[in-house]
Parts: C-alpha cells; structure tokens; sequence
C-alpha cells in the first residue's frame, strides 16, 4: 500500500509542476525607435492557464525581469491582442502575430518586442 501511495503522490507531484522554460532569443526595444534591435538570451515556457487560454512565461536574464503574455484571440482564431503582465503588476495591451520565422512579435504604444519559439 504504501508503494502505490508512493506511486501517487510522485505522478501527482510531477503533473502539477510547471514545464521548464526553453532557452531562447529575445528581441526588446520600449523606445519606440527605428533600427537594428539587440538580441538577449531568454527563457521561454508556454503553458495554458485554468480558461484555456495559452499563457507564455518569458524570464530575460540580463535584467532578472519575468513577463507573461497570454494571447487573445477574435471569434475566427485570429489574434486579437496580447495582454502583457510585468513583474510589477503593470499590465498593457499590445498588438501581437506570428512573424515568417515563427516567433511572435509584440508591438504598439509601450515597444516591440520579439519572442523566439
């Protein structure tokens, strides 16, 4: 009996922890500007939240920041809009689609932003 408890408890344990990020690249840019935007290094991990709505976690390790991004989309599955969420508790809404190297791309009013996929 306590084998199979055992069982349980470590399937159990192991369905409810998240999915590991994905290393990735990034590419930031909040100033509005024209130009060539820098790459950085970041961690990327999708998952889909209690709604059914898919959620990505981006964590950029040059500044120690986490955003998250949970993507809408209109009544035909087109995208909507991306409400961005940063670290502290500011939320923005963007504009967001999939760009032809398949990453997705954010960008309006508050920058533009690049997520590798």
């Amino acid at each position: 009996m306590f084998k199979s408890l055992l069982a349980a408890t470590t399937i159990a344990l192991a369905t409810a922890l998240p999915s590991f990020a994905a290393p990735s690249t990034c590419w930031i840019n909040t100033s509005n500007g024209s130009g060539n935007i820098p790459s950085q290094t970041c961690d990327v991990s999708m998952r889909t939240n209690a709604n059914g709505h898919n959620v990505l976690d981006v964590y950029t390790p040059s500044d120690n920041t986490t955003v998250t991004i949970m993507l809408w989309y209109d009544n035909n599955r087109n995208p909507n809009y991306a409400e961005v969420i940063f670290d502290d508790g500011r939320k923005v809404n963007m504009n967001y689609r999939w760009d032809s190297a398949g990453d997705l791309h954010l960008y309006g009013k508050y920058g533009e932003f690049y997520v590798g996929m």
